[in-house]
């Protein structure tokens, strides 16, 4: 059985005050929209920030002035799919060392494991995961900042930008199957199926790029070992500098959100926080909590998100969460929700 991942609502996984984006993707918006004819002043309103700020490549900018500008796009932008024609403008080497750590990998599978694994340094307005079975991928962006009308603008950005980039790594033999979206179909919805080449399908309850699992083995010309590791380095210590703005407690809960069942235990948290067990256990302690409880805290999130989206069988549930037993899930869901799996979906599906 594949594991499955369901999206939920949960608070943000950084500060949202503190400077961790790179201002180059605004600086690209700025380009775009001047295009136009829009004054840059308009798409930096209420920021705080001036046109000078974005010159300097090694500035940074809050998350919540990134939104405020994707949502001065959405106002003052009178073409309806700018963020899709900003990540078609987005290249490897805009994403600096990330970008030269995914240019340098041996195939399209790894440059996408490295993409997912330091998504967060280019801004963290989302999660990106990827499935697999036996013949199809899945791509899926999950906790996207539910900030309107800013969602929209950065999704478009995100998924075109995806798309760019395995088409740039693969020479062009990069093809979805499907593209599926969690908002309604905007003006302009045949640009959407004109850039990304296949079936658009609009208000799903997902966010999601599907294409043949084939297309994962597909060697990168510039493949370097090496280089390759010593630019994840750098990334990883890009995540640790970005780290800082992170509550420990919600660095564990998205680890664990993100991990399957297999890997959801102290020991493979740990090992992706470059830490021991013992470490971890005691600065979980010093934030007045412990792992079991986290793992309680993802795995109650978790039932409640499958009983109430799915139409999986409670022992489907069980499995996933990592129960071998489905009558202890049960007894865990009734300690959590005083309720039944069964009674729990009668009551809110």
């Amino acid at each position: 059985m594949m594991e499955t991942y369901i999206n939920s609502a949960v608070k943000p996984r950084f500060n949202l005050e503190i400077p961790l984006e790179p201002v180059i993707y605004s600086r690209m918006f700025l380009e775009i929209l001047a295009e136009e004819g829009v004054e840059p002043v308009k798409l930096l309103t209420g920021t705080g920030l001036s046109v000078a700020d974005l010159a300097d490549p090694a500035n940074l900018i809050t998350v919540t002035q990134q939104v405020r500008i994707y949502a001065n796009i959405a106002k003052f932008s009178e073409r309806s799919i700018v963020g899709l024609l900003q990540g078609q403008r987005i290249m490897p080497h805009h994403h600096g060392v990330w970008g030269y750590a995914m240019q340098t990998a041996a195939n399209l599978g790894q440059a996408i494991r490295i993409f997912n694994q330091y998504f967060d340094v280019a801004g963290p307005i989302a999660r990106q995961i990827l499935q697999i079975d036996s013949k199809l991928a899945r791509w899926q962006s999950l906790d996207v900042l539910p900030i309107e009308p800013a969602r929209r603008v950065g999704i478009e950005e995100m998924l075109s930008g995806n798309f760019n980039l395995c088409k740039q790594l693969t020479a062009g033999k990069f093809k979805l199957k499907t593209l599926r979206l969690d908002y309604p179909a905007p003006n302009g919805k045949e640009h959407y199926e004109e850039l990304f080449q296949c079936p658009v399908l609009f208000d799903q309850n997902i966010i999601e790029m599907s294409f043949d699992a084939s297309l994962l083995n597909l060697k990168l010309k510039n493949a370097d070992p090496e280089s390759q590791r010593i630019c994840e380095q750098r990334c990883r210590e890009l995540l640790d500098r970005l780290g800082r703005g992170v509550d420990i407690v919600d660095r564990v809960r998205r680890i664990v959100y993100e991990n399957p069942c297999d890997r959801r235990d102290v020991d493979s948290v740990a090992s992706t926080l470059c830490m021991s067990a013992r470490t971890l256990r005691r600065h979980l302690q010093l934030a007045n909590t412990s792992f079991r409880k986290v793992l309680n805290e993802v795995q109650e999130a978790l039932a409640i998100d499958y009983l109430s989206s799915t139409d999986l069988s409670v022992d489907e549930i069980a499995f996933l969460l990592g129960y071998s037993d489905t009558s202890n899930f049960r007894h865990a869901f009734k300690q959590w929700t005083d309720l039944t799996p069964s009674s729990y979906r009668k009551l809110h599906k």
